[in-house]
């Protein structure tokens, strides 16, 4: 029923391009008719003087250049209706039919034998011809020629006796052959365009989708974009606030709720950055920077900080040293890594889990290994969509956000690393990840964090932030380690702050700031006035992503919200080390 009523909707539609067919062949029949034309007058030119057969050549020549004129008002598309011009085209057709049927049974009475079969070969050609040209249209086919033939046919039958009626004979059945066998071809034509105009209706109905889902995930991408902001300043402050009080805390019962509570803040924190991973691997804002380095500080950062998961899970841990140069993006393929390992040591109770490095024959293989629950044959193209869960081996009851898997998949993509993974239920999986070969002395690993043990006590902090809790926050963590901080709520009150009396020892900045200034101009003005390369960072929460460039091409060191304490103080102690 759908298929009909489709097939109806586009009928319209397959009659005018039947219609545009007809045209389109036009001019050959023109030319075909023309020559034609002129080989009866050569071949009969011994009448062409009478007047009968001298009258049948002007009006045949008459309708064919009416017949031109109607193709060239076809062309110029004057807005007339297609059905019009197919009727036009039909009696044009019918017309010049008749012309040569009635031209032939008029010659053929008193011509020669030779003149009679050179007539009937033209006609039989006329038909073969029409049959090629016209059937693209069964009525306009039919207008054509039956006139042109059965004339003659009736001729030969009724007025003729012995091979003249087997002649005739002929000339009907050649007829009925004709339209037998163009109606089939017709048929045929017609369905392809059916087909065709289904197909189109479908890419349409498909392009029409596609761009739906495409533009509901950019809408995803954009939501989650805008409200990473304002969703991360409360966190930020949340974890700010947590470390304060775990600094200031001297009562033991109340570690436990500290811990609980930082684990609750952890949960969002990761939570909040890998939505973020989504959004900008979906929106294409994420874009490698690929460099040439040596695996072994990674590797030994991933065992630093994966090692206490794995001893609180019972598990062994085993990482190589990862002696190989890779060519990669650093920080990318850290965290497909880590999300690796993460997943790992989640779904593994019992056994070990093991990351390691080995040349294959593409380029260098990462593999992480367990002895986990594995995954089924099934459901392993699945797990890499989002929001994915094993229902099975999350020994702590954690079974994760179901972004982890989602997130290395894309990245792999991103940087156009082959990912492939082989897992037997019950036994463990393995992912494989192959990175091309690096340059050995190309360029550096990237730095560890510097250590504990530098004196951040008395140093001047100034902080840019224009959310009341966020800078609250900050100040309170940083006088727990012994610094002053400031509170600028404002790009002016900033730049107001900083002079030669009372300049700050460090700034730490929001980018995104009430007005139109941004915390990389409040670094630059700060430092223009002091005339010194002040030590500035930027800590944002905006996910726009012409933040990064802008704050790369000045110099600043950048870290995302919700920040960790533990980064804010390593930022601080790097940046008063560097700058002396």
């Amino acid at each position: 029923m759908a298929r009909s009523s489709q097939t109806e909707g586009d009928g319209p539609r397959i009659a005018q391009e039947q219609i545009r067919v007809l045209y389109r062949h036009y001019p050959l029949l023109l030319l075909v008719n023309t020559l034609l034309l002129l080989a009866m007058m050569l071949v009969f030119r011994e009448r062409a003087g009478s007047l009968p057969l001298g009258a049948w050549a002007a009006l045949f020549t008459l309708v064919l250049g009416m017949r031109h004129l109607s193709y060239r008002g076809f062309c110029r598309g004057n807005g007339t209706p297609a059905a019009v011009w197919g009727r036009r085209f039909i009696a044009w057709t019918a017309l010049t039919g008749l012309f040569w049927g009635l031209g032939a049974a008029w010659l053929h009475g008193p011509s020669a034998a030779e003149e009679r079969y050179f007539i009937l070969f033209v006609l039989m050609g006329l038909g073969a011809g029409a049959f090629t040209s016209l059937t693209a249209w069964l009525p306009a086919f039919l207008a054509f020629v039956v006139p042109a033939i059965a004339p003659l046919a009736l001729v030969l039958l009724f007025t003729h006796g012995g091979q003249d009626r087997v002649l005739g004979a002929i000339c009907l059945i050649y007829i009925a052959g004709l339209g037998f066998f163009g109606r089939n071809l017709s048929a045929v034509l017609r369905e392809s365009l059916e087909l065709r105009f289904r197909n189109l209706s479908l890419v349409g109905e498909l392009r029409y989708q596609k761009a739906q889902a495409e533009r509901a995930n950019r809408n995803k991408s954009r939501f989650l974009s805008a409200a990473s902001h304002d969703l991360r300043q409360p966190l930020h402050a949340l974890s700010l606030f947590i470390e304060s009080l775990r600094n200031a805390n001297r009562q033991p019962e109340l570690e436990p709720t500290l811990r609980n509570a930082e684990a609750s803040a952890a949960g969002l924190r990761d939570l909040f950055n890998r939505l973020l991973d989504i959004s900008r691997l979906d929106a294409g804002a994420l874009k490698p920077a690929i460099a040439d380095f040596h695996l072994q500080p990674l590797f030994r950062r991933l065992d630093l900080d994966c090692r206490p998961m794995a001893a609180e899970r019972g598990l062994s841990l085993e990482i190589a040293e990862g002696d190989h140069w890779v060519r990669s993006d650093p920080l990318l393929l850290e965290q497909i890594l880590r999300n690796l390992l993460g997943n790992a040591l989640r779904y593994t109770t019992e056994g070990r889990v093991s990351l390691r490095s080995l040349e294959g024959p593409e380029g260098i293989v990462l593999e992480v290994a367990d002895t986990g629950c594995g995954i089924p044959a099934e459901r392993q193209k699945e797990i890499f969509g989002e929001f994915v869960k094993l229902d099975a081996g999350a020994g702590d009851g954690r079974a994760g956000l179901g972004l982890g898997l989602a997130i290395v998949e894309r990245m792999a993509n991103l940087l156009g690393h082959p990912l492939q993974l082989v897992s037997t239920p019950g036994r463990g999986s393995v992912f494989s990840l192959t990175v091309p070969p690096g340059r050995a002395g190309a360029g550096s690993a990237p730095q560890t964090t510097a250590g504990p043990g530098h004196e951040l006590a008395g140093l001047r902090i100034l902080v840019v932030e224009d959310d009341p809790e966020v800078a609250e926050a900050t100040a309170t963590l940083l006088r727990g380690w012994g610094c002053i901080p400031g509170i600028a709520d404002s790009a002016d009150h900033a730049v107001a702050a900083c002079t030669e009396d009372g300049a700050p020892d460090l700034i730490l900045s929001d980018h995104r700031l009430q007005g139109a200034a941004s915390g990389v101009e409040v670094v630059l003005e700060a430092r223009r006035r002091l005339r010194r390369d002040l030590p500035a960072a930027i800590i944002t929460g905006d996910t726009d992503p012409a933040v990064v460039p802008e704050v790369k091409a000045a110099g600043l060191p950048l870290l995302r919200k919700p920040v960790q304490p533990a980064a804010l103080r390593a930022l601080v102690r790097n940046l008063t080390r560097r700058y002396g």
